[in-house]
């Protein structure tokens, strides 16, 4: 006859701690289904999923803007080639930056709903 181990054993033998994490991060996603199981509410999407999409719309939102670049900068007078580099830079500088502090206010809870 098997039996289970008991708790106690699992935590002497150093694999409860991976055991730990994962049922953490369960009640974590559960919470956060219970929150969104009201009836006026979305279907909850998994987190990998969302960043995907996210990263194909800035993909299609760069694919986009960058191509036009250079007629925003004729009808805006910007004529050396110089100018024309620290615009493009300041762009995709912006677009780092602009990243990292949603992603901030993201993680803080400052842009959940």
């Amino acid at each position: 006859i098997m039996m289970k181990p008991s708790k106690d054993s699992i935590t002497s033998s150093g694999s409860s701690n991976e055991d730990e994490k994962k049922e953490s991060s369960d009640h974590h996603y559960a919470s956060l289904n219970n929150i969104a199981n009201d009836d006026r509410s979305l279907p909850r999407i998994h987190p990998t999923t969302t960043l995907c999409i996210l990263v194909m719309i800035d993909m299609l939102s760069v694919s986009i803007v960058v191509p036009l670049l250079h007629q925003y900068y004729k009808t805006s007078g910007v004529h050396s080639a110089q100018q024309r580099e620290l615009l493009s830079s300041l762009f995709s500088s912006s677009q780092i930056v602009g990243g990292l502090i949603i992603g901030a206010l993201s993680d803080v809870g400052f842009l959940s709903r």
